[in-house]
């Protein structure tokens, strides 16, 4: 191809045709300088430069969408826009009469006006929302994003711990060595497997009957522990106080909903005949309750100790003789490898920095109530004062384990107030005056409800109104600041927390057993020298104890 280079200076117009039209127009519409074809015209082409026409039209191309869009606040735009273009006009001309050129002047003040001009209308369609509010869009619209991708994990693996003695002999020892993996901490369960074995007149276990009628207590996975204790590193990190058993109940029927419960007959088909009932259950200590995972190259050691099978079996007749043989228990737990260069990084910031877990303290403590008593004042906890406390009363006799009693029967006991005092506080602020026989007991069931955080909400833990006068009579006081449970750390308050109870009639001669769960913050501090790994707690996040 050969380009030939247009000299417009050296141009003679008559050396070709006429030109038609009026000038100023045919300028402004481009007119050809020469005819093309044999005597006749092939039209005349727009002109496609920087002339008025171009920015006007450019310009509108911008106005037209949002004026059409904006036809509720067309008074205030037309006076935005008549406004932005007599001063864009008036600079052009006072740049022409200074000398500029009127091309160049229309070409850099057009540009500048029309983004004004685009600016002040998107304002005034704006007016329509707060200054304050920000500007989102649909979720829906967002596909032009992609997800995240997960470059921390290299392998994960679910292992089995069997227990160090055997499984006769009691309680059950676990240990997790010292491995390079990591542990996911949320993911420790414990799988068990239950028979149950009829005493025969010769003293010797038999099989189930088709007539016997015997079963396991409520959530018998968990609850056949009595005492759970975690030591990481030979240090004691979780002891229930022997209540375990209460713990994950009160965990459980507080917080899950009724599909998640039931079960009574549930747990008798499986078990007729002896058959073996197997259950798999998370374990539920302080330091399993979080979702960080524990650094590689520790060791745990956990101990289960059982409770009785008067606690565990509920029969009908009393004469019959039972016992629970557990006749397999191991631990399972999931550990994650991590991507080499992470787990460098990590051991790196360890040798500088300790890892911090936070976790939810638990304190379990039970109380003995005697008899024909019509109150009751004790310390439940010393040390600090719990962001929340639920208390519940069991008869003693269900407490210390009976084949026919239940023993998370939680009955009201004729309660006509119950209060807390901590730092100077008392919890509720006004007396409940209770009255379970005539059915009063309305501010107890909403505060327990509540501070549960399940009042006016779409979740339901199933416990009804009647149900809590019965066997679910569960007093709950949460004992933060703002008397709400939030995700975060409360101030430290310490002090002795003591409770009042005040009963309409006296108590069972057999006693009452008060059941207290108490919840407070809780970080553990972990680092490593050497790849050696030292636990040190803090106890209301203050100073380290080593």
């Amino acid at each position: 191809m050969v380009r030939v280079i247009f000299d417009g200076s050296n141009l003679r117009l008559d050396q070709f045709y006429q030109q038609t039209g009026s000038g100023p127009i045919a300028y402004f519409e481009g007119l050809p300088t020469f005819q093309r074809g044999y005597g006749y015209f092939l039209g005349v082409p727009r002109q496609k430069g920087a002339g008025v026409g171009a920015v006007l039209r450019n310009l509108w191309r911008y106005l037209r969408p949002m004026i059409s869009a904006a036809k509720p606040y067309a008074a205030n735009i037309a006076a935005e826009l008549g406004k932005e273009g007599l001063e864009t006009g008036a600079r052009v001309l006072n740049q022409v009469s200074k000398g500029g050129d009127i091309k160049d002047a229309l070409l850099a003040e057009g540009k500048e006006g029309a983004k004004k001009l685009l600016d002040k209308a998107s304002s005034s369609l704006q007016k329509g929302r707060d200054v304050a509010s920000a500007e989102v869009a649909n979720a829906g619209l967002d596909f032009f994003t992609t997800p995240p991708t997960n470059c921390a994990v290299s392998n994960s693996s679910y292992r089995e711990y069997l227990t160090l003695n055997p499984i006769s002999s009691r309680p059950f020892h676990f240990k997790i060595h010292p491995i390079t993996s990591y542990i996911d901490l949320s993911k420790v369960f414990v799988a068990t497997e239950f028979k149950i074995k009829k005493i025969a007149e010769d003293g010797l276990p038999s099989n189930l009957g088709s007539s016997d009628s015997v079963g396991l207590i409520q959530m018998p996975g968990a609850t056949f522990i009595r005492n759970l204790k975690v030591h990481i590193n030979q240090r004691e990190v979780y002891d229930s106080n022997q209540l375990y058993s209460y713990k994950v109940y009160l965990d459980t029927e507080l917080s899950y909903p009724v599909a998640a419960k039931d079960a009574y007959f549930g747990r008798r088909k499986p078990l007729a005949e002896s058959k073996a009932y197997q259950t798999i259950s998370k374990l539920s200590a302080d330091i399993f309750n979080q979702d960080l995972y524990m650094i590689s190259n520790v060791e745990i050691d956990i101990e289960l100790a059982l409770q009785s099978d008067d606690f565990m079996l509920h029969q009908e007749k009393e004469k019959d003789k039972f016992v629970l043989e557990i006749v397999d228990c191991r631990l399972i737990v999931k550990t994650v490898d991590l991507m080499d260069g992470l787990s460098l990084d990590i051991a790196r910031k360890l040798d500088v920095e300790p890892a911090r877990f936070g976790i939810r303290k638990s304190f379990m403590k039970s109380l003995f109530i005697t008899g024909g008593r019509y109150d009751f004042s004790a310390n439940l906890f010393t040390e600090e004062v719990p962001r929340r406390v639920i208390i519940g009363l069991v008869a003693n006799q269900n407490y210390i384990g009976h084949k026919q009693k239940n023993p998370f029967f939680f009955n009201h006991h004729n309660v006509r107030d119950i209060e807390l005092t901590a730092s100077g506080r008392t919890y509720p602020q006004y007396p409940y005056n209770l009255d379970y026989k005539n059915n009063n007991y309305a501010r107890a069931y909403h505060d327990a409800q509540e501070h549960l955080g399940l009042a006016c909400a779409a979740e339901s833990n199933g416990l009804s109104y009647s149900m809590f006068k019965t066997a679910f009579c569960l007093y709950v006081f949460q004992m933060t600041n703002s008397q709400e449970d939030s995700p975060g750390f409360e101030l430290i308050k310490e002090g002795c927390t003591a409770v009042n109870i005040r009963f309409s009639e006296p108590v069972p001669p057999e006693g009452v057993t008060l059941i207290a769960y108490g919840e407070a913050d809780g970080l553990i501090l972990i680092d490593r020298q050497s790849w050696q790994a030292r636990l040190s707690l803090v106890r209301d996040l203050g100073q380290v104890a080593n």
